[in-house]
């Protein structure tokens, strides 16, 4: 029941932070290995910047402001960017031929369906861990044995990690 706009604009300043940090960690790893800085491009070598990079650009501009704005959802903005990506690959730069983009089509179809049959299968065992009754032998050793929070955050954590040298993270979610 969150709204994804809100949650996508909570990331904004995170990522603002994280974009600052990296900005100073490569500022001081070039004093560091003593790299020398490159003269200064003309103005007309970034306007040439510019107009080459106008259509990546576009990309964040047209997903932010069709969130934003409210013209569309996150969802629906995953669809307008890849139908934005395909036009421009295709059309303006000639990246890409048809051949590349049913090949590529093909290799998501076939990350989609390995993704899908571990969620599959991650219900089914969650499904079986609900019949066998495990979360009443859970709750009966966290009250047996008297544990603070800090105690049972521990155990959560062991849980979880043993549980990922098995299983992928989407099944863990489902299943505890």
């Amino acid at each position: 029941g969150t709204s994804i706009a809100a949650l996508f604009a909570g990331g904004l300043a995170v990522g603002i932070v994280l974009g600052l940090a990296y900005m100073v960690q490569v500022q001081v790893e070039t004093w560091r290995c003593g790299a020398r800085p490159v003269p200064r491009p003309s103005w007309s070598e970034r306007l040439q910047s510019l107009r080459s990079g106008f259509w990546a650009i576009g990309m964040p501009v047209l997903i932010l402001g069709g969130i934003y704005s409210g013209g569309f959802t996150a969802t629906e903005a995953a669809a307008v960017a890849v139908v934005y990506a395909l036009i421009v690959e295709l059309w303006i730069y000639r990246a890409l031929d048809w051949k590349q983009v049913f090949r590529i089509a093909e290799e998501s179809a076939v990350t989609t369906v390995v993704i899908f049959i571990l969620l599959a299968m991650g219900s089914l065992l969650s499904y079986f861990i609900t019949l066998s009754d495990t979360q009443s032998v859970l709750v009966s050793f966290i009250s047996d044995h008297k544990m603070n929070w800090v105690m049972f955050l521990l155990v959560a954590n062991v849980i979880f990690f043993i549980a990922g040298c098995f299983i992928d993270p989407n099944s863990i979610l489902l299943v505890l």
